[in-house]
């Protein structure tokens, strides 16, 4: 089994490898899912069918590299289905993972308690990284599995518009760019989100990705005082370029869990070179942007469950 380390990686060195082939002149990034995307209105959900677990942060991006999810710049196999269980749980329940299928390594983290009293700053649990092998259903002999697909009432874009809506994030209308605004006031930072008018943007589809971009954005200081954002970052465009992967990830990863299509943001070419830049430097980079990410989609998902249900319509 790969261990941690290992799975960084080789995660890291095909998103590099992905990155390098972004055109800029007519350009998209691995998670847009250009071409060959899964379920849904192209939303690849990946799961454990067995379960009912769904693999978010950094496994959305691991199964997504395997499933093939990132259409025409994936290689090698592919499994539409999305849905990944270990060989024990396969078995567990029936089936057989076919000779000579390799699995495919994701990662965990579990909290341990410390057995000696923690140094001055630190928590008395910790976490610790470990990893397990999936193996996805194509790779599986059994009983067909019944399709599951994750489904929410209403057209794409009235789910979009009812998640955002019902998170209670402020949005101005009439800005020249979409952008998101933080104040700092007595009683902390307010945020709000700064948007064109939708008929400003050439498709709904569009519209509705760059608001959810700017959604992530919003949730940078969900307290109203710290922010999600690394203290360590030395130069304030490595600042710019990591939130702005973050916001990209957490769209990417929130139009999944909304079944939301996912448009690629031509703006944020920019940020291209840096990140290759960081991802050459550290193996960790994306697995820290896509924790973050995680973090504020797990963020506004609760003030959404936490909304009136009438917030939460998408009639």
């Amino acid at each position: 089994m790969a261990n941690a380390q290992a799975v960084q990686e080789d995660t890291t060195a095909k998103i590099i490898a992905l990155l390098n082939q972004v055109d800029p002149n007519d350009w998209s990034l691995p998670w847009h899912c250009p071409g060959n995307v899964f379920g849904t209105n192209g939303a690849f959900t990946p799961q454990n069918p067995l379960s009912g677990t769904r693999y978010s942060g950094a496994n959305w991006i691991i199964l997504a590299l395997t499933s093939g999810a990132f259409g025409p710049y994936n290689g090698g196999d592919t499994y539409p289905s999305g849905r990944y269980a270990t060989y024990r749980q396969w078995k567990k329940a029936g089936y057989q993972v076919r000779r000579g299928e390799s699995g495919t390594p994701v990662i965990f983290y579990k909290e341990v308690e410390r057995q000696k009293p923690a140094p001055p700053g630190k928590d008395e649990v910790y976490r610790m990284l470990r990893t397990f092998t999936v193996f996805a259903a194509e790779q599986v002999d059994g009983t067909e599995l019944p399709v599951e697909d994750h489904v929410i009432e209403g057209s794409p874009h009235e789910r979009a518009e009812a998640f955002i809506l019902a998170t209670g994030a402020e949005t101005r209308w009439g800005g020249k760019a979409a952008c998101c605004r933080h104040s700092i006031g007595d009683a902390g930072i307010s945020s709000a989100i700064e948007m064109p008018m939708r008929e400003n943007f050439t498709t709904y589809q569009r519209f509705y990705s760059t608001w959810l971009h700017e959604l992530v954005h919003w949730t940078k200081y969900p307290t109203g005082r710290s922010s999600w954002l690394e203290a360590n970052f030395k130069e304030l465009d490595e600042r710019y370029a990591f939130e702005e992967l973050v916001a990209e990830l957490g769209a990417a990863m929130l139009s999944a869990h909304l079944q939301v299509a996912n448009d690629p943001l031509p703006e944020n070419a920019q940020y291209v070179s840096a990140w290759l830049s960081r991802l050459n430097d550290d193996s960790t980079y994306i697995f820290k942007a896509a924790a973050r990410a995680q973090a504020a989609i797990s963020h506004l998902i609760k003030l959404v469950d936490a909304a009136p249900a009438a917030e939460r319509s998408v009639a």
